[in-house]
């Protein structure tokens, strides 16, 4: 009787360490694309955060200013990007030809539902720089 009690507990005991082999080895399995998406995700940071690329833009409606931080809408998705106190600012304004000519301006001159250019720097840490920022002029199709 004690031996079979002893064969029996052996038996559980494969049983149970087997199981957690076969379910330790199908959750690698199935985290496998994860990581291998995270490390593609990791490759694409390093090559956008490189100095061959100097910026990217972000373009959108401005729908809120809080300090220096500007959340610009376009469709559906937001993005809020912290504006840095050295990065230039430009807008538009129309000559004696009406042309929109650009000019500096101040933060100060951003205003909610303006439409904005904001080159960005993406940094290694995948955080988003500013570097410049240009208010666009607002086209009326209003003909008065």
């Amino acid at each position: 009787m004690n031996r079979s009690l002893i064969v029996l507990i052996i038996v559980v005991l494969a049983v149970f360490v087997l199981g957690g082999g076969v379910g330790i080895f199908f959750q690698t399995q199935k985290d496998a694309p994860l990581l291998k998406k995270a490390e593609e995700m990791e490759a694409a940071v390093k090559k956008l955060s490189s100095k061959v690329i100097a910026s990217t833009v972000a373009y959108g409606e401005v729908t809120k200013i809080e300090g220096r931080n500007i959340t610009l809408k376009y469709g559906e998705e937001t993005l809020t990007i912290k504006i840095k106190d050295n990065a230039p600012i430009y807008s538009f304004a129309q000559n004696k030809e009406k042309i929109p000519v650009q000019q500096a301006a101040k933060f100060e001159d951003i205003k909610t539902a303006d439409n904005l250019n904001i080159a960005l720097k993406l940094l290694s840490d995948g955080s988003l720089e500013s570097q410049s920022v240009i208010i666009l002029p607002s086209f009326s199709t209003n003909t008065k």
